[in-house]
């Protein structure tokens, strides 16, 4: 499998966390190599960043080249793969622009600020014959694969309820702010919810119905509760909030109750844990992997034409945020039941 060399653009809290995937990459001896970073604010190459995760980041650049300039970077540096780590209401411009100029492009969730801008990056993709894939990385986390293997499984019945929740503080460390405008992050169910929409979707497939409700506080939708209704009568519910205090730890999880077991996945267990009628509790074979990591080889062997793109094409990414437009819409009509 030829090598896939990378350029991260845009060097925020995100990235940290995309680079230590693909060092983790490296050191297994995968094919894939980060090559250059590019931010138009070249403190980002120095400063310690901290997000909502907990994650800090203030590693050694020296391994990779440094630009301030797209156009630049893509002038003078040899690699296949942009991997677009700017903010949300740059992604179609850049993936488009990335795309043309020849490169694959592994863009950050959410695809982008619209399901009309997903379409025409979408286009671009089939246009330019390269790569497009949105970093929806849940679907490579090892807590989440093993969840979805137990439930298709059939070994918990049907599926009668599932109950999801990611809290955390406003961010408040990206560039000038832009979390905080929701005219450029589409707010906290576009922007950190979408995490658990997508999930839902990835598990379940597309809702008949939804309803949700937002509290607008710093800003519109700071906290929001939405309801999602299947064709067979199953209810999801999702909670999520940026209006936790400051020193509120991140916190996500799933909850799931059907006939034959009680299934739960939250940030600080090892593994879903499955509460069966009949029998002891036991966690789910599951390994914890760097989700980064494991989504950014899945693109390299996409790319190398291994395989196809089934876990995450761009279409389905383009579908949570046609899921996240009908959650909005029905926010702004007070809770109004939006037909899927």
């Amino acid at each position: 499998m030829k090598e896939n060399r990378v350029a991260i653009l845009g060097y925020g809290g995100i990235a940290r966390s995309h680079k230590s995937g693909y060092i983790r990459l490296q050191e297994e001896g995968a094919p894939v190599k980060l090559v250059a970073l590019c931010d138009i604010d070249e403190t980002q190459f120095t400063k310690t960043v901290t997000i909502n995760t907990g994650e800090t980041s203030s590693e050694d650049l020296s391994a990779y080249h440094l630009y301030t300039d797209f156009d630049e970077m893509l002038a003078k540096e040899e690699f296949d793969t942009v991997d677009i780590c700017l903010p949300t209401f740059l992604h179609k411009e850049y993936t488009i622009r990335a795309l043309r100029a020849g490169k694959n492009v592994q863009c950050e969730k959410p695809m982008s600020l619209s399901s009309a801008d997903c379409a025409e990056m979408i286009a671009a993709a089939e246009e330019s014959g390269k790569k497009l894939m949105i970093g929806q990385c849940l679907r490579f986390d090892g807590g989440y694969v093993a969840l979805k293997e137990y439930l298709d499984s059939g070994k918990a019945g049907k599926v009668l309820s599932v109950r999801c929740e990611r809290y955390s503080a406003m961010p408040r460390w990206a560039f000038e702010g832009w979390f905080h405008d929701y005219s450029r992050s589409g707010g906290e169910m576009h922007d950190m919810s979408i995490h658990d929409y997508d999930m839902i979707r990835f598990l379940f497939g597309e809702p008949k119905r939804v309803s949700a409700f937002g509290v607008d506080h710093e800003m519109k939708e700071q906290v929001s509760h939405a309801v999602m209704q299947y064709e067979d009568g199953m209810l999801v519910s999702v909670g999520g909030s940026w209006g936790e205090s400051s020193t509120f730890p991140f916190t996500f999880g799933i909850h799931v109750t059907a006939e034959n077991a009680t299934v739960i996945w939250k940030n600080k267990m090892t593994a879903p844990r499955v509460y069966p009628n009949e029998g002891e509790p036991y966690d789910l074979p599951c390994t914890l992997v760097n989700y980064m990591a494991e989504q950014a080889h899945y693109f390299a062997r996409v790319i190398a034409g291994e395989i196809e793109n089934t876990t995450n094409p761009p279409e389905s990414a383009m579908q949570t945020v046609v899921l996240v437009e009908k959650l909005k819409e029905s926010a702004a009509k007070g809770g109004a039941i939006i037909e899927i």
